[in-house]
């Protein structure tokens, strides 16, 4: 979860600025940080509503959901034809940043494990850093291979798939607590 989060959200935000900049379709370097800025005010925001979503709905459906939308958000950012667009796609990725951040990661972890549940987040967490370090290459690789929308779109969606892979299987419901 860390991984996704911290890859395609938090890490890839300078990315996006670098590639869309260059494009010169939408917009200059300064408009498209501007239109990060709420990025992180609607994600810090919707991170109020993962913990009560995830006693309601389940762990699994608010991060496999958070994952999809982090990854659609993310391919369209290439494709839309103008700021108001761009905008929306950051906007949208920051619902899905917020269901895959730390937040939810702490609430489904404090659920699973009661006894050494500082080490659990630990390593839970260790991957956010990972991140940095095979996310955003295989971005940065994906975009010279197949371009900017191409790029972000296979990328976006094979981490996505992988992640949403492991989580289904891997990712257990509150009722029944792994032992740590």
């Amino acid at each position: 979860m860390a991984l996704g989060a911290r890859g395609l959200g938090l890490y890839g935000l300078s990315l996006y600025v670098q590639y869309l900049s260059a494009d010169g379709r939408l917009c200059r370097v300064a408009a498209l940080r501007r239109d990060q800025l709420p990025f992180f005010l609607i994600g810090a925001v919707a991170q109020y509503a993962v913990e009560g979503t995830v006693r309601r709905v389940g762990g699994k459906r608010v991060v496999m959901g958070g994952l999809l939308l982090m990854a659609l958000s993310v391919a369209a950012l290439a494709r839309v034809p103008n700021v108001r667009l761009l905008f929306a796609a950051y906007n949208s990725m920051a619902f899905g940043w917020s269901a895959i951040s730390g937040t939810a990661i702490t609430q489904i972890i404090g659920d699973w494990f009661l006894q050494r549940r500082g080490l659990a987040l630990c390593l839970a967490l260790t991957s956010a850093s990972a991140a940095g370090v095979f996310i955003l290459p295989a971005l940065v690789w994906g975009i010279g291979q197949f371009g900017l929308a191409a790029g972000l779109a296979a990328m976006s969606t094979l981490v996505a798939l992988s992640l949403l892979v492991l989580l289904h299987y891997n990712l257990l419901e509150p009722d029944r607590p792994a032992q740590a």
